[in-house]
């Protein structure tokens, strides 16, 4: 969902004990919608919440990441920075794919380690739909592609409206 890392800990609760967790903007960190996605505690958090809910019901149940629904406020700590290996910006938006597959291929192998039927999905949406490159996902994750930005009036593979043929070479490349 949007609040994979703040219904993990959210600002309110966390950000005294663990600014680290939060988005570093311009120079500080800051309680805001945003994290820290490449530190190693709050990775370790979102996974143990999740097992959490899976023990619960004796590993059946469903885990969908994602992240809030901005186009800015990414953190950009160094370590994020490395993360995003020259992910370029689209369209004047920031490009956190890369950062935030690593992110989720790190957590899906954790909780899989204890279920290995978990039935967990990704968001590919907004400033992470594009495919990362050096990131290559374990087959049971399921995609979720998000195709906003797309032209209604043409067919999606209309080879004419160039909105649909920006959206439907990425939908390709994650059908890959």
């Amino acid at each position: 969902d949007h609040l994979t890392f703040m219904g993990t800990c959210p600002p309110d609760k966390w950000f005294k004990t663990h600014p680290e967790y939060f988005a570093l903007i311009d120079g500080k960190r800051v309680s805001g919608k945003q994290y820290c996605i490449s530190n190693q505690g709050l990775r370790d958090e979102t996974v143990a919440r999740i097992l959490r809910m899976l023990d619960r019901d004796g590993g059946d149940g469903q885990w969908v990441f994602g992240m809030w629904d901005t186009s800015w406020g990414w953190c950009e700590c160094d370590a994020c920075r490395r993360l995003d290996k020259g992910d370029k910006p689209i369209e004047d938006m920031p490009n956190v794919s890369t950062r935030f597959n690593e992110a989720v291929k790190y957590m899906s192998e954790k909780v899989w380690e204890k279920y290995p039927n978990a039935d967990l999905r990704m968001w590919a949406y907004h400033t992470y739909r594009q495919v990362p490159e050096d990131v290559r996902h374990d087959p049971r994750l399921k995609i979720c592609f998000c195709d906003h930005g797309r032209c209604y009036a043409h067919a999606l593979d209309d080879p004419k409206c160039f909105r649909n043929v920006a959206i439907n070479r990425m939908l390709t490349a994650w059908a890959k």
